[in-house]
């Protein structure tokens, strides 16, 4: 509702204002590859910007950075109060020229913009816009500091202005792909003016969680730091880590009921300087680091972190079996052997340690920073050791907020009368991972996920768990037959990383409909099948919602919704679920674990007492759009509708794979009835040109449609995918083509890699959606971009993933059924 009544107020950039109260700060490139002229196109588009919103010491709030080389404050949050007094500043901003640093405005943006010192209010919503027109000097830094500055409560929008701007940077800046805007050059900046008002109005009246700020962590832990004393560092230097390292404990409670520490260093060999049970003061453990011995030599890394999983986080060593376990690694270089050391890290990763990187200095690569860390936001950087306090607040909030949610980490012992399931069934856990649920509660979230699956007997003949989470994209976070024990299924969700963004609930079910609940994701033909969906919010659409939950019902899957808080509406959560008794609600994330033991009850129902749903193998003869079943299981879809299959022939898919995907679509067309009054094919290829194979009145039989399938060319080189969308609607889907006026049109595209210009096949699908064709997209292997495949496809419904050739048709059933729904709902606009 929010997002329409904006849209009304801003489609025709009527001057209406956004009146929510937010800090909102422009993060504005300023380097070489702009020039000047543009950069003055910047600026007006920036304060032409602020007008949308009202500008005032209780309304919004403005602040400016620009950055190239380096990070230049134009003006504070609190310095303008006016909108005239904003635009003035920004039509008079300074041109840096210079390099593309966008990691340190993120950075500076964090730890200086978002401050009180310069105006930023901390009751207010928090907005970052970055607008930049190239790719940053360093793609994992830049990722990095964004995950920084979205974890601490700040909804970032990314513009990228032309054709080179990675739209991967883009989405690793960005609060979710809604959040990401393209425009093709300076002068139609105004074009996403509308829409990026909606966006960053909308997160204005949605304030993002304030990050909870610790004075003393008080709880359970394990904690081992992990110190570089390599030759690299120097003495000085390393004076300035061991007190830094002793001031960073003298936060937290120390005990053998509570945090416990232990420290080894690291160069050519690894010395451990002691255990957790050794000390029980902070008085005790800062001595011990204050005075601990400089090792120099190399820096063999993967040695420490093998060392930290085989011995610190043992019994023998101190550490406890019911607490969680951080490490936190601090190093100025890069390590010996960097594939040892991201294999070390993973291994200490999988074995349930949270690992916290901080590098030093320019010298550490942050690709081994990312490869040692658990997720981006667990990455600290600093220029160098004497500034090492400057993180040590964020370092410890940090360290003890993984200290809260990693505390179901170990297997809690079953109480007495608590519900236990025995049975057989595959469920999925359809997690919400928002912005709104906000980081402490997400740990809650998955605290109880996990504790929920250790009331199930798992095993390839019993229990399988599946979970996948969803805010504007999906993220599979396994499938059902990844893991065969509790442990590793727990390991797995007190781990699940936190996406943000908003709440597009119909993508998870579709995704769990179309591609969780298949074999090739370990789905069993003869097991009842579960998937409960915990979320706190309304979805984007809740028409689309509903439709998603529908099919995921019809196709055999109960679906149990828990609604978490007042923001969820009962509407949507009957419409999730099978049943009304399959709703459950909770007030907040904190009381998950009230409702847990009638949830297992639920869910175990279908896995004692219902068989999966198998094939029907009923024949009927009946005229009509929806499929008819043979006893061979192939669906034939009657009617008359016009269908092109638009086929990549680009050379990342390799002729053995494009040979398969003849083959799938070959065999697609023998599920349809042929003719000049029923359904008619046609098929181009694609790849840097567009060819038509045949068009619409070509073949009227299925052998014809089947044999040039079989006989299509390969074409090879690069994929040009909007150059194809624009040929069905200019070409194929016409008269002149054998297409006809008054029969629905659905063009299928299967695909295996990102097109040549995302914005152009956005555009190109969309012209092809409004002249009146139903758009199906698949997806092949894990290169193709969701947010492509999602401008691509009519509705999210109509997207299907498969990670090979190999296995497309797992998907044709489904894909056949998602084709002929369309006909009985898709006509074919008025002449």
């Amino acid at each position: 509702m929010l997002r329409a009544f904006l849209l009304l107020c801003f489609g025709a950039l009527a001057h209406a204002a956004c009146q929510g109260e937010a800090d909102v700060l422009l993060i504005l490139d300023s380097s070489g590859s702009i020039g000047k002229a543009n950069y003055d196109l910047l600026a007006k588009f920036s304060a032409d910007l602020t007008s949308n919103f009202t500008v005032a010491p209780d309304a919004i709030q403005f602040g400016t950075i620009i950055f190239s080389d380096s990070v230049q404050n134009i003006f504070n949050f609190n310095q303008f109060t006016n909108n005239s007094q904003v635009a003035q500043a920004l039509l008079k901003i300074p041109y840096l020229s210079q390099s593309t640093h966008t990691a340190q405005a993120l950075d500076y943006a964090r730890t200086n913009s978002f401050t009180a010192a310069q105006g930023a209010r901390p009751n207010a919503g928090k907005i970052a816009v970055v607008i930049t027109d190239g790719n940053s000097q360093n793609a994992a830094e830049t990722a990095a500091a964004a995950a920084r500055l979205k974890q601490s409560g700040v909804t970032v929008i990314a513009v990228g202005v032309g054709s080179s701007i990675s739209q991967t940077e883009l989405k690793a800046i960005a609060s979710g792909d809604s959040n990401v805007f393209n425009v093709n050059n300076y002068s139609v900046l105004d074009a996403i003016r509308a829409g990026l008002v909606t966006q960053a109005c909308e997160a204005a009246t949605t304030q993002a969680p304030t990050p909870t700020v610790l004075k003393e962590c008080d709880r359970d832990a394990d904690i081992l730091l992990i110190l570089d004393s390599s030759t690299s560092i120097g003495r000085p230097n390393y004076a300035s880590l061991a007190n830094f390292a002793a001031d960073l404990t003298s936060n937290f409670k120390i005990g053998p009921s509570q945090i416990q520490f232990s420290a080894l260093l690291f160069s050519n060999t690894v010395h451990n300087l002691f255990d957790f049970n050794r000390y029980h003061t902070n008085a005790e453990i800062q001595q011990a680091l204050i005075h601990m011995p400089y090792l120099s030599g190399s820096t063999h890394t993967a040695a420490a972190l093998d060392y930290a999983r085989t011995n610190s986080f043992t019994a023998a060593h101190g550490s406890r079996t019911n607490v969680a376990k951080i490490a936190i690694v601090i190093t100025d270089g890069n390590s010996q052997n960097h594939f040892e050391t991201a294999q070390a890290a993973e291994r200490l990763k999988n074995s349930g340690v949270k690992v916290i990187a901080v590098g030093v200095g320019g010298s550490i690569s942050n690709n081994e920073l990312l490869a040692i860390a658990s997720t981006p936001a667990d990455i600290f950087n600093v220029n160098d050791y004497s500034v090492l306090d400057d993180i040590k607040g964020e370092l410890f909030v940090s360290a003890c907020n993984d200290a809260v949610t990693l505390a179901a980490t170990i297997p809690v012992e079953t109480d007495e009368g608590t519900a236990h399931c025995e049975g057989e069934a595959d469920i999925l856990l359809i997690l919400d991972s928002s912005t709104s649920i906000g980081r402490s509660n997400y740990g809650t979230l998955a605290n109880f996920a996990a504790g929920l699956t250790r009331n199930f007997h798992i095993g390839p003949d019993a229990i399988q768990f599946g979970a996948v989470l969803f805010s504007d994209n999906i993220r599979n976070l396994f499938d059902l037959n990844h893991f065969h024990t509790n442990d590793e299924i727990s390991q797995a969700l007190i781990h699940m990383p936190y996406l943000t963004g908003s709440t597009h609930t119909s993508l998870a079910l579709d995704y769990a409909h179309n591609t969780a609940f298949t074999t090739q994701h370990g789905a069993r033909n003869n097991v009842g099948k579960i998937a409960i969906v915990i979320t706190d919010g309304n979805s984007q659409n809740h028409a689309q919602t509903a439709q998603a939950a529908e099919r995921l019902k019809n196709s055999g899957v109960k679906v149990i919704a828990v609604g978490v808080g007042n923001r969820i509406s009962r509407a949507e959560l009957l419409a999730i679920a099978s049943d009304e008794k399959d709703i459950f609600n909770v007030n907040d994330y904190s009381v998950l674990n009230e409702i847990k033991n009638a949830l297992v009850t639920s869910a175990c129902e279908v896995a004692t007492t219902t068989p999966a749903p198998t094939t029907t193998t009923t024949s009927t003869t009946t005229t009509t759009t929806r499929p008819t079943t043979t006893t061979s299981q192939i669906v034939v879809c009657e009617s008359a509708a016009d269908v092109l299959l638009i086929l990549d022939s680009s050379g990342s898919i390799g002729k053995d794979n494009y040979a398969l995907q003849a083959n799938f679509s070959a065999e697609l067309a023998k599920n349809f009835k042929i003719g000049p009054n029923n359904i008619q094919f046609s098929a181009i290829i694609f790849s840097t040109t567009v060819q038509e194979l045949f068009d619409f009145q070509k073949y009227h039989t299925n052998s014809d449609i089947v044999q040039a399938l079989l006989n299509m060319n390969y074409m090879s080189a690069s994929t040009h995918t909007a150059e194809a969308l624009n040929y069905a609607r200019t070409h194929s889907f016409t008269p002149a083509a054998g297409s006809r006026p008054n029969v629905g049109k659905i063009a299928v595209v299967v695909t295996d890699g990102n097109s040549q210009d995302a914005a152009a096949t956005a555009t190109a699908a969309t012209q092809l959606k409004q002249s009146g064709v139903k758009v199906i997209a698949i997806g092949v292997g894990s290169s193709i971009s969701q947010a492509e495949l999602q401008a691509i496809a009519s509705t999210p419904a109509d997207i299907f993933n498969v990670n090979d050739y190999k296995v497309l048709d797992d998907i044709r059933a489904n894909l056949v059924n998602t084709a002929c729904h369309s006909i009985s709902v898709t006509q074919a606009p008025a002449a």
